[in-house]
C-alpha cells in the first residue's frame, strides 16, 4: 500500500512538472472566469464573517489614516501647493472676473464681517455697561 502510495505520488507529481502547464491551461480556458468571480464576490458580499470584518478594518484604517495626516498633513500641504501653482490659480481667477462680479463678491464679505463686528461691539458694550452700573452701585 505503501509502495503504490508512492508510486502514485510520484507520478503525479512528475505528470505536473512535465505537463502542468498543458494542463492549466486547458482547465483555465474550461472555467468561465467573470462567472466564477461574481459567484465568489456575491457569497463574500453575503457573508457576515466578511462585513463583520470589513467594519473592524475600516475603523482601524480610519485611525491609521486619522493618525498619518495628523502628523504629514502640514507637509503633504506645503508640498502640494507649489505643485498646484495655487496663487497662480487664484490670480487669473480674479483677473477673469467682471469687475462687477468682484465688487458683489467683496461688498457680500465685508458686509458679513462688519456685521460680526457691530454685534461685537455691541455685546462688549452692554458687558462695559453692566460692569460700570455694579460698580456704581458697589460704591
Amino acid at each position: 500500500m505503501r509502495q503504490l502510495r508512492k508510486t502514485i505520488k510520484e507520478s503525479i507529481r512528475s505528470y505536473i512538472q512535465n505537463r502542468g502547464s498543458d494542463l492549466l491551461q486547458g482547465l483555465s480556458s474550461s472555467i468561465n472566469w467573470e462567472e466564477t468571480a461574481a459567484i465568489i464576490l456575491s457569497r463574500l458580499r453575503n457573508s457576515a464573517v466578511v462585513n463583520t470584518s470589513l467594519e473592524v478594518m475600516s475603523k482601524e484604517l480610519a485611525l491609521v489614516l486619522e493618525r498619518y495626516l495628523e502628523r504629514d498633513l502640514e507637509k503633504i500641504v506645503a508640498q502640494t501647493i507649489p505643485i498646484l501653482n495655487i496663487d497662480q490659480v487664484i490670480i487669473e481667477r480674479v483677473k477673469a472676473t467682471s469687475p462687477a462680479d468682484l465688487e458683489a463678491a467683496i461688498e457680500g464679505i465685508v458686509k458679513n464681517e462688519l456685521q460680526a463686528i457691530v454685534n461685537l461691539g455691541g455685546i462688549l458694550g452692554f458687558v462695559v455697561g453692566l460692569i460700570q452700573t455694579a460698580l456704581l452701585f458697589l460704591r
